[in-house]
């Protein structure tokens, strides 16, 4: 039924149900709907299974709120479920058997001998950190699809969403095991009949804004596209279960031969794509897209050039939907335009008519959503208060209190170590997610040899916060309290790496950045604000031939690549937007005064550590391709617009990072940092802005020959041979075609024909992880990339000594960091 036909007709049924309503199986009631039922009676969540019985959970707890978590779920603490970390946020619940508790586990009295019984229900922890013993169930663990990327994907929630919303469609499910791309396959309504080309072109029409709300939603390799919808067919019914619900497994197998037939049609698209015709990268000569947009065509329906008028349309020539398709990816690819749709062809079917629809979609789309996001919030940023009493002492040495956020993370482990081996600082207080950052904070240090936590137990606390709520920042009120009043200094490195989702999921991070401006605003020492932002942040900038980036906030008038560098981008905007109001008061009042300051840090590439055992991420872009190229005996010739190697390794940039933030510190008000940063090349501004890389960058083309040499050092089976040196397409096409010939393989030579288990596909990616981040390596080939950019340091390197000491990436840090992924 469709949310809104139930949405008319719930009202009055409501009204006569007495009480509460038991749901069982609230991972099928649709949100809106249960929005709607929760308004009206109580919902009790039970849960429950044949092999598990009904099991306990509490129903009356102070912090559950009927009307917004309805959804979640409290175990019972004697049940001895354990949720464990399956991936991304969702965890199994396993029913582990205790002695003490074998009255309230029932599947150990069918089964004696197990010492464990796996539900296979996939919960996610309420995002309220005060809310943390709350569970919604999620997904079923064999309901997960994994790519052959090895990325994961939970498909319930889009498909609940299809039925939903559309009230023909009785079924919905999502296929993409084991390929690169996820496809949807849609049950009609049985009194649809036998879809024709045009009929199937028309409903798909139809479903499309609830499909492009579900992908909102969802990582790149989960979304749909229109060329992989498939229609089950009158004959060919999804298989049910006695409750009605699809049988993904039955479902999936009957209609095999219709989805490889999907992706093979696909793929010839792919193969089709015009890909050697150069793009020209960008929209604002509109010649040059004319002309792309024509030779894209020709090369793609094979149509004779007298044939092609400027205004001709294509549908009345005989264009197809599959050529539409084709279309599309070529200019995403040529033209730099993720957010393109074949509806903007199917809008716009001529040369003339198009050239002018993408110039104007590149002016607005992602421009107009992240200068919108930016504006809403500015105007949350609380301006200076007379009322709050700022200290007029300078901190003095020893003396500074220390606030980090994502303390647990690589780069923010580094900074924790850093500060602490500073005598300057006295306290310093964490703040992350969860409620077991002491405990990873340990492991992490311990895995990368710095000094225990024990050592510094009494300059160290660890809080649980979510800065994206306002007030009080998640903390608890005696906490926030004492951080305001003895903080002299905030380092802002909570982010999470994600340029696979768009800016929206961003959001709540972005709140946090206002959040922690108005903390400081309002806080009696007046902390300075030091936020780790990222170069990516500027690619949308153009500075002519030069490439030069500034060391100053910039407005660019082009979106950056995905949603992660805009949330910086917005970020940055934010900061300096604070450092303008500070500044603002400082010349209204006429008075010197303590005030709080703000800067950050584009960072770069963050390398391996070298002074340290520290790991390099194995999963980042870089160990990727030296793995990958060890398994194919190859590298690639170039890093297209990465070829300027300027890193930093991780351990010195964060002593880097806090060099530049305890001078933010120490010269606390925004005049003496404006007076202090000045010089003739760089002007002041509100808010300082830092470019910490490597002043002594070398080329790709220097360190390859280094990097060869290393992987035949770790290669003893492959003794005597060579590392050869192949374009950097050609390499990426390989990644591609190991992965894809590997699948193949396998699924020939195993009887029942299955594709491949997770095991086999995590030893094969294990093997060649590039194959994981294919989209990335490919947008290294592509022409339109910028190329050249170099970010100005002068100024950072005239602030921070630390980072004039560091060299360039030496030889010995490639092999070391080479051999530790290697090992």
């Amino acid at each position: 039924m469709a949310t809104s036909a139930f949405a008319n007709g719930i009202e009055g049924l409501l009204s006569k149900v007495l009480g509460y309503s038991n749901f069982p199986g609230t991972l099928d009631l649709p949100q809106p709907v249960g929005d709607i039922v929760a308004r009206k009676l109580r919902i009790v969540n039970g849960y429950g299974a044949s092999e598990l019985g009904i099991l306990n959970v509490i129903h009356e707890t102070g912090n559950w709120d009927p009307l917004k978590d309805w959804r979640y779920l409290h175990f019972h603490p004697e049940l001895g479920m354990e949720l464990r970390h399956v991936s991304g946020d969702e965890y199994e619940a396993v029913l582990v058997r205790t002695p003490e508790r074998e009255g309230h586990q029932f599947p150990f009295s069918i089964f004696p001998d197990r010492q464990e019984s796996h539900t296979n229900d996939l919960m996610v922890r309420h995002p309220d950190p005060a809310k943390s013993n709350l569970w919604r169930p999620s997904a079923r663990l064999d309901d997960v699809i994994v790519f052959l990327n090895g990325e994961k994907t939970s498909p319930v929630s889009m498909e609940g969403h299809m039925v939903a919303s559309n009230p023909e469609v009785t079924g919905a499910l999502v296929a993409g095991a084991q390929r690169f791309q996820a496809a949807l396959i849609v049950e009609l309504d049985r009194s649809v009949t036998a879809l024709s080309a045009s009929d199937r072109a028309a409903v798909i029409e139809k479903l499309w804004p609830s499909i492009q709300q579900a992908n909102e939603k969802c990582p790149a390799h989960a979304r749909i596209a229109k060329s992989h919808i498939l229609f089950t067919t009158p004959e060919k019914p999804m298989l049910r279960a006695g409750k009605g619900t699809v049988q993904r497994a039955g479902t999936l197998a009957m209609y095999a031969s219709e989805l490889d037939a999907l992706y093979a049609d696909a793929e010839k698209l792919v193969q089709q794509d015009g890909g050697e015709i150069p793009g020209p990268g960008a929209v604002d000569d509109a010649v040059q897209v004319a002309a792309f947009i024509r030779a894209s065509l020709l090369a793609i329906t094979g149509w004779s050039a007298e044939k092609l008028s400027g205004t001709e349309n294509w549908y009345t020539l005989g264009l197809d939907s599959l050529q539409t398709i084709t279309m599309t990816r070529v200019l995403k690819q040529g033209l730099h335009l993720p957010t393109l749709m074949p509806n903007l062809i199917y809008l716009y079917p001529s040369i003339t008519e198009l050239t002018q629809a993408v110039q104007q979609l590149d002016k607005q789309g992602l421009l107009q959503e992240r200068d919108k996001l930016l504006q809403t919030l500015a105007s949350q940023i609380e301006p200076p208060s007379p009322d709050t009493v700022h200290t007029a002492s300078r901190p003095t040495p020893g003396t500074h209190t220390v606030i980090l956020t994502g303390s647990t993370g690589q780069l923010g482990t580094y900074i924790l170590d850093a500060l602490l081996r500073n005598p300057s600082v006295a306290h310093v207080h964490c703040l992350n997610r969860g409620d077991d950052a002491r405990e990873k904070q340990q492991n992490r240090i311990k895995a990368y040899g710095l000094t225990p936590l024990a050592d510094n137990e009494a300059r160290l606390s660890f809080w649980t916060a979510d800065l994206s709520k306002g007030g009080d920042l998640g903390l608890q009120p005696d906490v926030f309290t004492q951080l305001q009043q003895t903080a002299t200094l905030l380092i802002h490195n909570a982010w999470t790496v994600n340029f696979n989702v768009p800016l929206a999921t961003f959001e709540p991070q972005i709140q946090g950045v206002v959040n922690l401006i108005n903390f400081v605003t309002h806080s009696p020492r007046s902390p300075h604000l030091f936020f780790l932002s990222s170069i990516s942040s500027v690619m949308g900038h153009y500075n002519g031939e030069s490439g030069l980036i500034p060391e100053t906030v910039l407005t660019t008038t082009t979106s950056a690549p995905n949603g992660y560098a805009n949330s910086k981008y917005i970020a940055e905007h934010l900061l300096d937007f604070a450092a303008q109001q500070q500044q603002e008061q400082q010349k209204n009042t006429q008075q010197a005064r303590a005030a709080p300051s703000f800067s950050f840090a584009r960072v770069g590439q963050v390398a391996g550590a070298v002074r340290s055992p520290g790991l390099w991420n194995r999963a980042e872009w870089f160990p990727s391709l030296i793995q990958s190229s060890r398994h194919l005996q190859a590298l690639p010739d170039t890093l297209g617009p990465m070829d300027r190697i300027d890193w930093v390794p991780v351990d010195l940039l964060a002593e880097v990072v806090v060099e530049l933030a305890l001078l933010g510190a120490n010269d606390f008000s925004a005049p003496n940092m404006i007076n202090r940063c000045s010089s003739a090349t760089h002007s002041p501004t509100a808010v300082q802005v830092y470019h910490p890389v490597n002043l002594h960058p070398h080329s790709w083309d220097l360190i390859r020959p280094v990097v060869a040499d290393a992987l035949l050092a770790q290669d003893k089976e492959n003794s005597g041979k060579k590392i050869e040196t192949i374009p950097l397409r050609e390499w990426v096409q390989r990644v591609r075609r190991d992965i894809e010939a590997a699948s193949v393989s396998f699924s020939a030579d195993t009887k029942d024909s299955k594709r491949l288990a997770d095991r086999e596909l995590q030893a094969l990616l294990e093997q060649n992880p590039a194959a994981k981040l294919l989209d990335f390596f490919e947008g290294l080939t592509m022409e339109h990339t910028q190329t050249g950019t170099v970010f100005e340091s002068v100024h950072t390197a005239k602030m921070s000594k630390t980072l004039r000491e560091v060299e360039g990436v030496r030889p010995e840090w490639l092999s070391k960091w080479v051999g530790e992924w290697l090992a």
